[in-house]
């Protein structure tokens, strides 16, 4: 809910519309954190910041901080964003940084099914390893649904044969060299 307007060349508030206080952050908390977090390591002064984040976007969100970044610097506006104890100042400096390798960067994204042995999974970390038919390490993320079904199988299914949809994102940033980066979508089966 928008509850005022913040002093300056253009600002607003926005507060959760809530009658007691929350015990845990709710959902639109956590998506605004992230969304500050994202500006704000998009512009960081240090390239190994962007490159870790690039691992985590999809190309979807890629084209929407594209497109504001470009906005920005085309304007030549800077921004301001309070959100809980993140305080971050993006200078026409920082703006133009974004622009810079977010115009710069590519990720075509590919989803295949991947048959193979089951190395590991950490549920905790949401990281997995298969070994697939041709003895290629396939390794990345999990999501959340892939870690339920791991849960819901017998743990003995580690070391034994499966098939699973994977996303491999091809990462191609400013100046290096292309990466793959592996997502576990969902275990299609177990075999016993």
């Amino acid at each position: 809910m928008v509850t005022g307007l913040a002093r300056g060349s253009f600002g607003f508030i926005l507060d959760e519309m809530s009658e007691q206080t929350e015990l845990e952050a709710s959902e639109l908390s956590l998506v605004i954190d992230k969304a500050t977090r994202l500006l704000r390591d998009t512009a960081a002064q240090d390239e190994a910041v962007f490159e870790n984040l690039v691992d985590e976007l999809d190309a979807r969100t890629l084209h929407a901080l594209k497109d504001m970044f470009f906005n920005l610097d085309s304007n030549a506006a800077t921004i301001r964003v309070v959100e809980g104890d993140l305080d971050i100042v993006l200078d026409s400096a920082a703006v133009h940084r974004g622009k810079i390798r977010t115009e710069a960067t590519m990720i075509d994204e590919d989803t295949t099914e991947v048959s193979g042995v089951l190395k590991g999974l950490l549920p905790e970390h949401r990281k997995f390893e298969i070994i697939d038919d041709s003895g290629n390490h396939v390794y990345g993320s999990v999501t959340k649904e892939a870690v339920e079904q791991f849960e819901t199988a017998s743990k003995s299914v580690i070391g034994k044969r499966c098939t699973a949809s994977v996303t491999v994102k091809t990462v191609k940033p400013l100046n290096r060299p292309p990466r793959e980066v592996a997502r576990l979508i969902e275990f299609l089966n177990f075999e016993a």
